[in-house]
């Protein structure tokens, strides 16, 4: 029996057979209740990829960079990460604002590690995920400064990455 992070089989499976293919230095990202983040370099998963408790504006960067993050900066009507993303997609402001607040300072955080790595794509997954059309235009012009980065993206397979990757880590 072999375990793996989560985060980790997400990244190798996208690497494997996703977004992160044919990439020698990938950083995967997962967005749920939690922050989930993972290094990858010519297949390999890098020790010490968690940032999950990395400092980040006085505080652990999940408090901000999360599902639980976005919910608390939309405030305690929100009945769920769904719901609030039916509501970015609907045009509310406040969901919005709270989209656009989150995935900056997100953008924020993993710039400079981005670009201290060398990573030439980034993949980011998770339930959050499901909301990429919110998430990437904001994302997307704060990261392309890192110069090595080519590849913004979400997963290839958002169901299945993790399963691919946790096969992939089983057979090597």
């Amino acid at each position: 029996m072999r375990f793996v992070n989560d985060a980790d089989a997400f990244l190798l499976g996208e690497w494997w057979t996703g977004a992160a293919r044919g990439h020698e230095r990938a950083v995967g990202i997962t967005l749920g209740t939690g922050l989930g983040s993972a290094f990858l370099e010519r297949g390999r998963i890098l020790p010490a990829g968690e940032l999950y408790l990395a400092p980040f504006r006085g505080g652990p960067v999940e408090d901000i960079v999360s599902g639980r993050g976005l919910l608390a900066r939309y405030g305690s009507a929100a009945g769920g990460v769904e719901e609030l993303v039916a509501r970015a997609r609907g045009g509310e402001a406040r969901a919005r604002s709270a989209f656009d607040d989150v995935f900056s300072a997100l953008a924020e955080f993993l710039l400079p590690r981005l670009t201290e790595f060398g990573a030439t794509c980034l993949v980011v997954g998770g339930r959050v995920a499901r909301a990429w059309n919110l998430i990437e235009p904001i994302l997307a012009p704060t990261l392309r400064s890192a110069t090595s980065l080519v590849c913004i993206s979400r997963p290839a397979d958002l169901e299945d990455a993790a399963l691919l990757g946790a096969a992939r880590r089983a057979a090597s």
